[in-house]
């Protein structure tokens, strides 16, 4: 496994270990049926940060640059005098992430992730393998699946399983596929899971 690979998805399990006060937060979130996505993009863009350096010097964290990727681990360059992404630098790994509720239901689980004309989970699959951001030696997709009840209940297995599949159609290698460590909560219980996928870079 590329050494990247691990130091993503140890970024993304980072967010979540018992003494993460933020996992509190996230279990709240989903108990009130909230996407919060935007949030979720922060906390994994911040995590990253811990492990930056970890992908060489002057390697950076950045939000909506690459062709707007959500967010990115790249090196940085400065053209005249302002700090930027490198896309042909060392490191280059725009990173899309999505984060999808059990709440749509049952009958709506192809248009949670791939509705025609919006920008769903399959939206960026096909961004990814098809390498329309530049990359090195990766992109990455993450999903956050959350749920109000238990991660026994058949609807997570629905949308668990749907994106599995989804991910694979699209011949995308996963390598995170696992549940959070969500807190419980005072009124109902909660579950969340995330996964992270990854397309080799198509660029030259």
């Amino acid at each position: 496994m590329h050494p990247y690979v691990e130091i993503l998805c140890a970024a993304m399990r980072g967010m979540w270990g018992p003494e993460v006060s933020r996992s509190r937060t996230l279990a709240r979130l989903v108990q009130h049926e909230r996407q919060c996505e935007e949030w979720w993009k922060c906390e994994v863009a911040t995590h990253l940060w811990d492990v930056a350096d970890q992908c060489g010097k002057d390697t950076y964290v950045w939000l909506e640059a690459i062709d707007r990727a959500d967010v990115a681990l790249a090196t940085g360059t400065y053209v005249s005098g302002r700090l930027v992404a490198a896309t042909a630098g060392e490191v280059c790994i725009p990173l899309e992430l999505k984060m999808i509720g059990t709440f749509w239901g049952r009958g709506n689980v192809e248009k949670a992730y791939r509705e025609p004309g919006k920008k769903r989970l399959e939206h960026d699959f096909i961004d990814a393998r098809m390498g329309r951001r530049p990359a090195k030696p990766f992109s990455a997709v993450g999903l956050l699946v959350t749920h109000v009840g238990t991660g026994t209940d058949p609807l997570v297995e629905l949308y668990l399983r749907r994106a599995r599949e989804l991910g694979a159609e699209h011949q995308l290698d996963r390598v995170l596929d696992e549940a959070v460590p969500l807190p419980p909560t005072a009124d109902q219980p909660v579950y969340a899971h995330q996964f992270l996928w990854l397309a080799a870079s198509t660029s030259p």
